[in-house]
């Protein structure tokens, strides 16, 4: 108990040295409005000591390093990081995630993040609204467990759970560099009775996007469905100068994709600049890019290739499901190995438990 006031009150129930953790301390701010306003910057994270891996839980949807912020309600799944620093960035990262049934998101759910075991070093526990899907997650070293709960209000047709590599903007370095191999920086297909996955992200660091995170996730047999992204070509924040080619002055437009349709008519244009007052310029191929914050820029036509890089466990009928995940920076073979030696049979319980003894020794 404690004593307040002259008064005894009860203490908080804590009977074990790992229960003392608080996994949020530090962890509000985040980046909003292009400013970041940590205390601490950190995640709330769940491993295993000297994890491979660790797993945070997402409130930020948008391409940032601060993608966290305990002050949030907002869930967007969990996120498998290797991030040291915000200031560093993440590399070889994916997110999972299940549907959550926000109107007019069905991958926005609301939380609290400060409910009671929600965040601990050892299991993720995170009940969402407005259905009350349940995600819960354990870590292994180089693999992990998770369960995700669907009530009945859900659907069986939007019953699904899933593994995404999101597309970076078109000027990350690791988009770039994707690009210039003809490759993407994340992929994923059916395969070995469940989920073969691949992410290529990364914010620096890696020669010529030489680095594959690879991911194989299962969940006893279910049927496996590939979703689309169509990659976007525009450049946020950059600006192309000298502004206005020859022959051409500033147009007002609705949006920038209305900018970039003028660039599409106009013979010689190379690029688009948009602003956020409807200005529209346009730019041939000696103009150069500048950092200009607020403003889009992109060329005269995208590449519309769809990129698979969302894959689904369909769960339908079934209210509760369990995936096994394993991974590897050698090979989706060794991933797999993972998946059998290092996860094998454990359940969430059983994974979890196994965590909380590593915190405890």
């Amino acid at each position: 108990a404690q004593i307040l006031g002259g008064q005894a009150r009860p203490g908080l129930h804590v009977t074990e040295p790992e229960d003392f953790v608080n996994a949020l301390a530090g962890t509000a701010g985040g980046a909003k409005g292009g400013q970041h306003h940590s205390i601490g910057n950190v995640l709330p994270l769940a491993a295993v000591p000297w994890g491979f891996n660790h797993w945070a839980p997402m409130t930020i949807a948008d391409q940032t390093n601060w993608w966290f912020d305990s002050n949030e309600d907002t869930f967007r799944g969990i996120r498998c990081t290797h991030q040291p620093s915000p200031w560093i960035g993440d590399y070889a990262w994916f997110v999972l995630r299940p549907f959550l049934g926000f109107a007019k998101d069905e991958w926005l759910g609301f939380t609290s993040y400060h409910a009671e075991n929600a965040i601990r070093p050892w299991l993720l526990d995170i009940t969402s609204g407005p259905h009350g899907v349940r995600l819960q997650l354990a870590p292994t070293n180089h693999g992990a467990v998770a369960r995700v709960h669907f009530p009945p209000s859900v659907p069986p047709a939007d019953r699904k759970i899933c593994a995404w590599v999101p597309l970076g903007k078109n000027n990350d370095i690791d988009e770039k560099q994707a690009r210039k191999v003809r490759g993407q920086t994340g992929q994923c297909h059916p395969g070995a009775g469940g989920i073969s996955l691949e992410s290529r992200r990364f914010s620096g660091g890696v020669t010529d996007g030489q680095m594959t995170f690879y991911v194989q996730l299962q969940a006893g047999g279910l049927e496996v469905r590939e979703m689309q992204d169509v990659p976007k070509c525009f450049e946020e924040n950059r600006q192309y100068t000298p502004l206005n080619m020859p022959g051409q002055e500033r147009s007002s437009e609705a949006n920038a994709e209305a900018c970039q349709r003028r660039c599409a008519s106009v013979g010689g244009c190379v690029h688009f600049t948009f602003w956020g007052d409807g200005g529209c310029h346009l730019q041939d191929r000696n103009a150069r890019p500048e950092n200009q914050i607020g403003v889009t820029a992109g060329p005269p036509k995208c590449l519309t290739t769809p990129q698979t890089r969302q894959c689904c466990f369909m769960a339908r009928s079934h209210q509760d499901v369990e995936v096994k995940i394993g991974t590897s920076f050698i090979s989706a073979e060794q991933a797999m190995l993972v998946l059998e030696e290092e996860v094998g049979d454990s359940g969430l319980e059983q994974t979890a438990e196994a965590a909380r003894m590593q915190w405890r020794g």
